[in-house]
């Protein structure tokens, strides 16, 4: 039983909130039951692909995770999963993920192995590489995105991918920016932090972040998207969102938050509330717009 808890631990299953990403598309179009249990595959197939690639990460890390005061507890660097076992498990969901990916769509393997291509360059090179790192992370994120809309079918808006784009460079740099401000109080270990300074990050932050606003409001009221969803109603989403994103950079700044997002994001019951209730007020929007396009 311990060694069953170590191994899920090692997967991360709390990163694979990440992945909810992979709906953008379906949230933003008319509804499927067929459409949707693709989405929900190709959820699960980066899930497991990710997972796969925390344990090889782990396993590259350990000696750096041994001298950390909070990662040496990790499963392999603790030594409650051997290197042999770790491998083994990642074998097993990659397989499990592009068998996934493949029955969800042709397309989704693609981008399962660009993604997979993708970490294997960061582990090994970009991971050092000052604001190249972040642009690895924000691309990752991006193949998910395409993953949930072109591989199966779905059309993607240019305006949201852009949006995405400086959304997860804003994660980036927050994750950088609570990484160096734990280096400077002597509890952090990766190298590249050494390159990068709090007040450089902080401009980087405020950049990306007004940027995210910027291009999400503009997508809410873009003749394409008033067109293509029937409804002029998405602009009153931008305040949600708007208070989401404050409330991360708080979190941030005043609660030391921002080096794990997706366990910030359901620890803080307020980002949790508001993030549910932006999702749900787009969803009513999109059901109201597919199913009585006067309403909007």
């Amino acid at each position: 039983m311990i060694k069953i808890k170590s191994m899920l631990k090692l997967c991360r299953p709390h990163q694979w909130l990440k992945s909810v990403i992979v709906f953008a598309a379906f949230l933003l179009c008319p509804w499927d039951l067929t459409v949707f249990c693709k989405a929900l595959i190709v959820f699960f197939a980066f899930s497991f692909c990710s997972s796969a690639i925390y344990c090889i990460n782990d396993l590259l890390d350990v000696a750096a995770d041994r001298q950390h005061p909070r990662k040496c507890m990790r499963p392999i660097a603790s030594g409650r999963v051997t290197p042999f076992e770790a491998a083994l498990l990642a074998i097993f969901l990659f397989v499990s993920s592009l068998a996934l990916g493949f029955w969800a769509g042709r397309w989704v393997d693609l981008f399962l192995l660009i993604y997979v291509f993708n970490n294997i360059l960061y582990m090994k090179y970009f991971k050092h590489t000052p604001v190249v790192d972040v642009f690895c992370i924000s691309f990752g994120f991006l193949l998910r995105m395409l993953a949930g809309a072109l591989g199966i079918g779905l059309p993607v808006s240019g305006l949201i991918l852009v949006c995405t784009f400086f959304l997860t460079l804003f994660l980036g740099f927050s994750k950088r920016w609570a990484e160096a401000n734990g280096q400077k109080n002597n509890i952090n270990t990766r190298a590249t932090l050494k390159e990068y300074k709090l007040p450089l990050l902080s401009v980087f932050i405020s950049v990306t972040s007004a940027a995210t606003l910027m291009t999400y409001g503009l997508w809410t009221i873009s003749p394409d998207t008033v067109r293509r969803h029937h409804t002029d109603l998405l602009i009153y989403t931008l305040p949600l969102a708007t208070f989401g994103l404050f409330r991360y950079i708080f979190i941030l700044y005043m609660e030391k938050g921002g080096e794990d997002t997706a366990r910030d994001i359901l620890k803080d019951k307020p980002l949790l509330f508001i993030i549910l209730l932006y999702a749900g007020s787009v969803a009513g929007i999109m059901f109201l717009s597919s199913y009585f396009p006067d309403a909007g």
